[in-house]
């Protein structure tokens, strides 16, 4: 898998009617063979990837730096994927033994390939915001992690609060009073 930017300069020589509707410098994830469809009509994920990434600006982060960490981070876990055999839109069971796989890869594996816990954490919530997103556009039809639910105290307000509980020390939330785990499963 390949992450690229993009950029329009040269539009006009394309052959198309009118400029892209991408953003300048945003990323983009392209396979190997730079094919768009597994079959007529069904996205590969790598482009269904491109298309949760073209949505970031209107999702609170307008920066491309920002946009690059979030490419980054999903074009290395489907490179992960696809590396193992396992589909990265596929079954929930088989995606959270790879999750396991790969905290394990991350965590022990190879020592240039290892993280810490903060970019652990930090790539975590960027796949979790990419389920959550895939299986609300119905590409997806589950979300690979469970959530702890609780509640703090913020500016003196008791408020509703959720944990992946994949991050690092997910179990020492302070002021956090667990009600339940939510298992995002299928909806």
């Amino acid at each position: 898998m390949h992450l690229i930017n993009y950029t329009r300069v040269g539009w006009e020589s394309w052959d198309v009617e009118r400029q892209s509707l991408i953003p300048e410098r945003m990323p983009i994830l392209l396979d190997d063979d730079l094919s768009f469809e597994d079959a007529p009509g069904v996205l590969r994920p790598a482009m269904v990837g491109n298309r949760w990434l073209r949505e970031l600006p209107l999702n609170g982060a307008p920066a491309a730096r920002t946009w690059r960490n979030n490419a980054s981070s999903l074009c290395e876990w489907m490179t992960f994927l696809q590396d193992r055999g396992v589909h990265p839109l596929g079954n929930r069971q088989e995606l959270r033994a790879a999750l396991s796989m790969y905290a394990e890869f991350r965590f022990a594996g190879p020592l240039k390939k290892r993280w810490d816990g903060t970019k652990w954490n930090l790539h975590v919530g960027i796949l979790s915001a990419f389920y959550r997103w895939a299986r609300d556009e119905h590409f997806a039809d589950a979300v690979p992690f469970t959530y702890r639910m609780g509640k703090r105290i913020a500016d003196g307000v008791l408020v509703d609060v959720e944990r992946n509980l994949a991050t690092q020390d997910a179990h020492l939330a302070v002021l956090e009073h667990p009600i339940a785990s939510v298992d995002e499963g299928s909806r």
